[in-house]
């Protein structure tokens, strides 16, 4: 059996968007259609006839869509919506693999939503970015969106009363927005001993449920025992905020994986998130 120790999701969507760096949601993306179409109880098991065929590119229910120059044309995206109309040939599910799909023009992602909200036959669609920013807000609302951009397979969790801390810091941060007091919030965020990237990728994780109740996904809620938090955010950012806020994580996750200087990260991501209220 295959697996990804922090890949333990229940799939609950069709559509899906895979954040993080391109080597790794590639194979996430296998991962998924492997485990989705496998043939035996413990999936994926890597041996199965679906698991070989999806690993050596030949199982004929796999399409993979790649950028042809600087873009994802509309033509290609037609052509993959055509698709989605004929039923699997040895799939349980179809998979649709959209590689780059920040680089998706406009008229593509437009022509995609449709299929996206309502496919019509039993697939998944799963899209493949390095940050939301060039996404529309209409096509990450009908998403289930991961970040894998850092790395949890060392088992680190952050304990609940530090999670307590930076949900009461959002709340007085939205609360009092230009009274907020960032000096006080830096120092108690400098006394917490977790890894930045940790801390930040659970902010990132409690905008990624603000934006799911804000755009009425179905999508199952990542941290469900801080509802009041996860629906002051939604009520206070708009969609396009909160996919903005998305990506300033990411970059800030990334400065502190590159061992950045954390009060410089905290000050940033403070002023950010207080600035686009």
């Amino acid at each position: 059996m295959e697996l990804y120790d922090d890949f333990d999701i229940k799939y609950t969507s069709h559509a899906y968007i895979f954040l993080g760096d391109k080597e790794d949601i590639t194979k996430r993306a296998i991962f998924l259609a492997k485990r989705v179409n496998c043939k035996n109880e413990e999936s994926p098991c890597g041996y199965c006839e679906s698991c070989r065929k999806i690993q050596n590119k030949t199982f004929p229910d796999l399409y993979e869509i790649v950028p042809q120059g600087a873009s994802i044309k509309i033509d290609q995206v037609r052509e993959l919506i055509m698709s989605f109309t004929k039923k699997p040939i040895e799939a349980k599910k179809k998979v649709y693999i959209i590689h780059e799909a920040q680089k998706m023009t406009i008229q593509a992602q437009n022509a995609i939503l449709k299929s996206l909200e309502e496919p019509e036959t039993q697939s998944i669609t799963i899209l493949l970015a390095d940050n939301l920013k060039q996404l529309l807000k209409t096509v990450v609302s009908r998403c289930q969106v991961f970040d894998f951009s850092m790395s949890k397979s060392d088992g680190s969790a952050i304990v609940i009363e530090t999670r307590q801390m930076i949900a009461d810091i959002l709340s007085d941060l939205i609360s009092k927005k230009d009274f907020f007091d960032i000096s006080g919030a830096l120092k108690q965020i400098s006394s917490i001993e977790e890894r930045p990237e940790l801390i930040l990728e659970f902010i990132s994780s409690l905008f990624r449920d603000g934006l799911a109740v804000k755009t009425g996904s179905k999508i199952s809620i990542e941290n469900a025992d801080f509802e009041d938090i996860i629906n002051k955010i939604a009520k206070t950012y708009s969609i396009k905020s909160m996919i903005l806020i998305l990506d300033i994580i990411l970059k800030q996750i990334k400065f502190a994986k590159s061992k950045g200087n954390s009060s410089l990260i905290w000050f940033n991501t403070l002023i950010e998130l207080r600035e686009v209220i």
